[in-house]
């Protein structure tokens, strides 16, 4: 027999399919869509991430972000999945279908980013400012829904039609429905980390949205080859009996049944509040950083992936799924209380762990967040993940089609997610807080495990019903009455003594006294250095405010953004040349507790010069009604989601752009990374003057017009404003020597120390700086600085 000439990888697949025994090649094909599945959860997080950062720009980057983007995105998820569990009965070439749902996904990510660029990212008087402002937050809501909805449908009307393709699932639907969930799931979970670590970081948001897209074309031509080569094995509408729609509603008819669906819709509406309150708790874990929310998800789908895989295949042998459904219910509340009982010993732990911990390698660093976020989150999760094949395999047992009942109680859980997401976003976190908020949701997940054992315990006798009561109401009230006695929330800090305390969907703003004087925290992300008598802190800041007021000839009106401790808009509105100070500061925590330091601040709250606004800098900036002869970016994080969007190219421009002639930009750079930053401040204005902060910290003041420092102006300045002299005092500047000694270099000099620099510039596409590590002069990519 003569040998074949060269290997045709598609002439091989066309010989296995004639060759093969039809029960192999069907388990191929299987095999193969369940791959492709897996890379369809892959690019669907790719998104996901993606559009949480981008809509940053839209809703703020607070929790109102993370909740519309999740509500938004299982919305389509739920309809998508109730409408193709319908038409997926009727399915005569169900891979074929599938096959164009994933080329849709892809043309329609590819129309998000497209639309958000060009049309939703600046929104006018309706974009964010004060995310308390309902009627504009519902708008944005409205258009962010329509924007992801249809990506969002087509993703959720995958699974529908890929279970109408396996007949054999008939008989093993809990392995089959938790390896399918469970592979998509553990995609999602892959394609998380890797957008978040390496993609946005390597490539970019746009080219990242690219690869999401060329995955979902390549998922769909892949099932298309595949579809042509095994048509003769995909189920016919006569494969198995036909048991229409009728028999699916009737199979949903029984009191329990309907009450195992409202369960799982609560379920639902658990998993994704429990996601966002662990969020906020992880905050202090992971800190405020471009990966922190990477961790998160990942970490927490990893759990549901798990939990799907095993708990599938152990019902399909041993079944208990509403044993199973009530045990994972419970255990998620006690995991809620235990957290909310010992975060504290946890937290203190993990820091005695990484204190002991001499973290050389950058990834190392990584590996332990994320072992810490694993093992805080993998019991919930894991449980989350199991109860989804429980709940389908009890439903099955009706005389429901698998895609139907799997399409109609996917789109009740997620249903309950929409309703978690929104409800924890918008109401539980403002209305309780964090703590309680844990405390209320880890209460309703041990009622409902009770309630679903409670049917079999009709024929007990008296005695037994009124322990099945007393028992779940005794663990619940216990669990509140613990978290009440031990409220540490805010958490302890050590040797210091908290005096303030704000919490709303945008963070938790806390105040405390220590030994260096007063702190400001936002979650567990020092605001800034800590002012008082012995702090040097207080003389940087307010020199921040006096620097641009000296060196310009006539500054008349003033933009701060970023409020801190107040100390730099209270320095500038010192001056009586100045009509007007505006300060714009995104966390309404921190404009609340301004008058703790109205000392440094000089009661900058009651100024009549200063306008303090609630709202995002960026949006206030680009919509200011009148340019502005100084521009103050009060901000020190850089490497910190939200504030380090005022530290990219786009930012910069938008600054230059709402100055008046003449008029001085000045930034605020640190880190090992602020090369980057003078780097990319010369890309935007030609002129620019450095000077030396604290701990080798720079004042960048930047202009379109030449800077100087004129002696004989800021001498007169000084002098014939007592009470800017006074306050320039506090600053260290005595007279125009001290201006000049702490001038560093110009732009001749930026020019040559930033000529050899490789790194690119920190651009909203490509967030370079958020990829350091500033505590440990670490970079994700390059190791030490």
């Amino acid at each position: 027999m003569e040998a074949i000439p060269r290997n045709d990888t598609w002439f091989c697949i066309l010989l296995s399919s004639i060759i093969l025994p039809r029960s192999l090649m069907k388990w191929l094909v299987g095999s193969f869509l369940a791959f492709l599945f897996f890379f369809s959860g892959f690019s669907a997080l790719i998104y996901e991430t993606l559009w949480i950062r981008d809509f940053a720009f839209l809703l703020g980057s607070t929790t109102y972000t993370l909740s519309v983007v999740l509500a938004a995105y299982m919305a389509g998820l739920a309809m998508g999945s109730l409408t193709a569990s319908r038409l997926a009965l009727g399915a005569r070439r169900p891979i074929l279908t599938y096959a164009l749902l994933e080329i849709g996904v892809g043309l329609c990510g590819l129309g998000v980013r497209w639309v958000f660029q060009n049309v939703l990212k600046d929104l006018g008087p309706i974009g964010v400012l004060n995310n308390e402002n309902l009627g504009p937050m519902l708008t944005r809501f409205l258009l962010s829904f329509a924007v992801l909805f249809p990506s969002t449908f087509l993703m959720g009307a995958t699974l529908p039609f890929l279970t109408r393709f396996f007949p054999e699932a008939d008989r093993k639907d809990g392995s089959f429905l938790g390896l399918l969930y469970g592979l998509n799931t553990l995609g999602a979970a892959c394609g998380c980390f890797v957008t978040g670590f390496f993609l946005m970081r390597l490539d970019g948001m746009a080219r990242s949205t690219y690869w999401a897209v060329g995955i979902n074309l390549a998922v769909g031509l892949g099932a298309l080859a595949l579809g042509a080569l095994a048509r003769e094995y995909s189920r016919k509408e006569g494969d198995a009996p036909k048991r229409g729609p009728q028999k699916i509603d009737s199979a949903f008819s029984h009191p329990t049944t309907r009450f195992l669906l409202i369960a799982f819709c609560l379920s639902g509406f658990t998993s994704l509040s429990y996601e966002i309150l662990y969020s906020r708790f992880l905050g202090y874990i992971l800190g405020n950083r471009v990966y922190a929310s990477s961790a998160l998800i990942t970490t927490f789908l990893l759990g549901i992936a798990l939990g799907s895989l095993a708990v599938g295949w152990f019902i399909d042998r041993f079944g208990g799924e509403l044993v199973l459904f009530s045990l994972f219910q419970v255990v998620v509340g006690l995991c809620g209380f235990l957290t909310l009982l010992y975060f504290p010993e946890i937290l203190e732990r993990i820091k005695l762990y990484e204190a002991a911990r001499e973290f050389t390698d950058p990834w190392d660093y990584v590996r332990a967040r994320f072992l810490e976020a694993f093992l805080l989150l993998v019991a919930p999760a894991f449980c989350f993940g199991a109860i989804f094949p429980s709940v389908i395999k009890y439903l099955h047992r009706g005389e429901g089609e698998l895609p139907g009942v799997t399409g109609k109680a996917y789109s009740v859980n997620t249903l309950g997610c929409i309703l978690g997401s929104l409800v924890t976003g918008f109401f539980v976190i403002p209305a309780f807080g964090t703590y309680y908020g844990m405390a209320v949701l880890a209460s309703l997940s041990l009622l409902l495990g009770h309630r679903l054992l409670a049917p079999r315990w009709e024929a007990a006798p008296a005695w037994r019903k009124g322990v099945s009561v007393l028992v779940p109401l005794v663990l619940v009230l216990t669990g509140i009455g613990r978290a009440k006695a031990s409220d540490r929330y805010p958490w302890p800090r050590k040797d210091m003594t908290r005096t303030f305390a704000y919490e709303d969907a945008s963070t938790l703003v806390t105040a405390y006294d220590g030994p260096l004087g007063q702190y400001l925290y936002a979650d567990d992300t020092m605001l800034s250095f800590p002012i008082g008598p012995r702090s040097r802190a207080t003389l940087v800041q307010k020199l921040q405010g006096h620097l641009p007021m000296l060196l310009h000839p006539d500054p008349k009106r003033v933009l701060v953004v970023g409020l801190g401790f107040g100390v730099t808009p209270g320095s500038c509105a010192a001056y009586s040349c100045v009509d007007r100070v505006d300060c714009v500061e995104i966390f309404n925590g921190v404009v609340k507790a301004a008058p703790l330091f109205k000392g440094p601040n000089r009661d900058v709250v009651d100024q009549p010069k200063v306008h303090l606004v609630s709202g995002d800098g960026r949006y206030f900036l680009r919509h200011a009604p009148a340019p502005y002869d100084v521009i103050a970016s009060n901000l020190t994080g850089s490497d910190l989601p939200g504030s380090a969007t005022c530290y990219t190219k786009e930012f910069f421009e938008l600054a230059r752009a709402h100055l008046a002639p003449g008029g001085l930009f000045l930034v605020h750079a640190y880190g090992p990374d602020r090369y980057v930053i003078v780097k990319t401040l010369m890309s935007v204005f030609p002129h620019l003057m450095g000077f030396g902060a604290y701990h080798g910290t720079y004042y960048l003041v930047a202009s379109m017009d030449l800077v100087r420092i004129n002696d004989k102006r800021i001498l007169k300045r000084l002098l014939s404003d007592p009470t800017a002299r006074e306050d320039a005092h506090r600053a260290g500047i005595w007279g125009p020597a001290d201006v000049h000694k702490d001038l560093l270099f110009d732009e001749k000099e930026a020019a040559r120390r930033t000529a050899k620099l490789t790194d690119e510039l920190n651009t909203d596409d490509l967030p370079i700086l958020e990829y350091r590590f500033h505590g440990r002069d670490l970079n994700i990519f390059y190791g030490h600085l």
